[in-house]
């Protein structure tokens, strides 16, 4: 049940937590924030369960979505390393 969380994907978590408790509250922000941890920790636990993406990212980074977020994760890194946290109508092959 172990990971990482890479700086970018934590300036990615807070600017998308920021924003949630801006635009619907701290309640509902702490609860995006709990159900993405919990994200990690299974990831962390069974690194294979996300999606392969290789027509955006190398072949051992995997993706997880979280409400509308992707979680994009090293999948072959001990502990499986989180990348990026980003919002799933953003242009991804753009971003990665």
């Amino acid at each position: 049940m172990s990971f990482r969380i890479t700086p970018t994907a934590q300036h990615d978590l807070r600017e998308i937590l920021q924003y949630i408790a801006e635009h619907d509250g701290v309640d509902r922000a702490l609860h995006v924030h709990e159900k993405f941890f919990e994200a990690f920790g299974l990831l962390g636990a069974s690194p294979g369960a996300g999606r392969l993406r290789k027509d955006l990212t190398g072949a051992t980074v995997r993706w997880w979505t979280v409400f509308k977020f992707v979680v994009i994760y090293d999948a072959e890194r001990s502990p499986v390393e989180i990348l990026r946290v980003l919002h799933g109508m953003r242009d991804l092959g753009a971003l990665l």
